[in-house]
């Protein structure tokens, strides 16, 4: 009983020292780094890139002869961003980054006469995003020094720029009776041609500072592509040349910043 009302008494005294601190939220100017991952599974069904087997499988084969499944696999970012907290008005701010970011996507298939295949997109981009952030706490209430004060929404623009256009995988079974996928691989990196993109970002985030100087930012983030990423060029395979495989990714990066306003 004794050890029971110390524990509690330990919990009262820790939650008021919790209260009784500051969490100072830098109004100004931030720039960092962040590092994150793309494509978590359990957040997205199916592909990153939606619509592949329809563009890839000709029409003229029956569906009910084959099945496709979309393929969602983990890729990474590594960027820079610049913060901006408006010192006037604290519940407003923007940001804008600049990241390089790895997405696989692709699908795998069968039909009826035994042939599998899979097919993976390994596309690296370059993407540049402009938000801006509404922080919720603040709307409601100016107290600066509050712990929630960090959470925040966003919403705004981002460019995909791609810069391995030609980096499909593909590989088929049985290979005695299809010979090897090497030829067919090399034909797709020719004919299906990975293109740039843009759209519309929203997501939720956190930040706060650990010093003067530094802070921290965890934030999530959708993206919604308006364009299609593959095209397909002429070719005899029946592909699609354009069937709105647009991008629809999931995004979880953490954010080291400095501090620019620190006076």
């Amino acid at each position: 009983m004794k050890n029971t009302v110390l524990f509690v008494a330990m919990l009262l005294v820790s939650g008021e020292a919790l209260r009784a601190q500051e969490f100072p939220f830098a109004e100004g100017s931030m720039l960092g780094i962040s590092f994150g991952f793309t494509g978590i599974p359990f957040t997205i069904s199916g592909s990153q890139i939606k619509g592949l087997p329809r563009t890839i499988i000709s029409d003229k084969f029956l569906q009910a002869t084959y099945s496709t499944e979309e393929i969602n696999r983990l890729g990474y970012s590594v960027g820079f961003f610049f913060s901006r907290r408006s010192e006037n008005n604290n519940w407003l701010g923007g940001e804008l980054e600049l990241t390089a970011s790895k997405h696989i996507s692709g699908f795998d298939y069968s039909d009826i006469k035994g042939l599998t295949y899979q097919m993976r997109f390994n596309y690296w981009y370059v993407v540049p995003e402009l938000t801006g952030k509404i922080y919720i706490k603040s709307v409601f209430n100016d107290n600066n020094q509050s712990l929630l004060n960090g959470f925040f929404l966003r919403a705004g623009l981002y460019g995909m720029l791609n810069v391995s256009p030609k980096n499909v995988t593909y590989t088929h079974q049985p290979q005695e009776v299809y010979n090897k996928p090497d030829w067919v691989e090399k034909e797709l990196q020719e004919i299906l041609q990975g293109k740039p993109d843009f759209g519309f970002i929203v997501g939720v985030g956190y930040e706060i500072m650990i010093s003067d100087w530094v802070g921290l930012s965890l934030n999530a983030r959708r993206r919604f592509g308006f364009s299609d990423v593959v095209v397909a060029a002429p070719n005899t395979y029946g592909f699609e040349s354009s069937i709105h495989n647009n991008m629809c990714d999931f995004q979880v990066a953490l954010g080291l910043a400095i501090n620019l306003s620190n006076k």
